[in-house]
């Protein structure tokens, strides 16, 4: 199962995209973002795919869900709504890695940040999105759990 969110990054004004999957046989959803779909490939083109436990995808999926309903509310300051971890990436990061992904939010945005391990990649990816582009991301982060129910 893959599912494709495009949106316009409100921080870097380019059209971006996340594909969600959802990996029955390792029972775990894929995540990859590209922070510019134009850009022709290689490094450094805002590339980034990892991979979470049924357990972390539900966590961030709550995260989401959190920030939507507080970026109604608040002002122009960013708000740390909260960080999961996530299992793997496609960064060369070593098995033990420190690396989450924090979800905050102001004002009709959402944030979402891959803090890779500090010790592999020196810079984050960052994903900035409207709120109705959030909810797209989380149904089809809630759909690809509901596959993996179903294997």
């Amino acid at each position: 199962m893959l599912t494709r969110v495009s949106y316009r990054d409100l921080q870097y004004q380019r059209d971006a995209e996340f594909l969600v999957g959802a990996v029955g046989n390792k029972a775990e959803i894929t995540l990859m973002l590209d922070l510019d779909v134009s850009a022709v490939g290689g490094f450094y083109t805002g590339e980034c795919q990892l991979g979470m436990t049924r357990e972390q995808a539900i966590e961030f999926v709550h995260l989401l869900i959190e920030a939507f309903g507080q970026s109604r509310e608040i002002g122009e300051e960013w708000l740390n709504v909260g960080r999961v971890g996530y299992s793997w990436s496609d960064q060369g990061e070593p098995p033990e890695a420190e690396h989450s992904i924090h979800v905050l939010c102001r004002l009709g945005e959402i944030r979402i940040v891959i803090s890779l391990d500090p010790k592999t990649i020196d810079d984050d990816y960052v994903a900035t999105l409207g709120r109705e582009e959030e909810k797209k991301l989380s149904d089809a982060i809630s759909r690809g759990l509901f596959f993996l129910e179903e294997k």
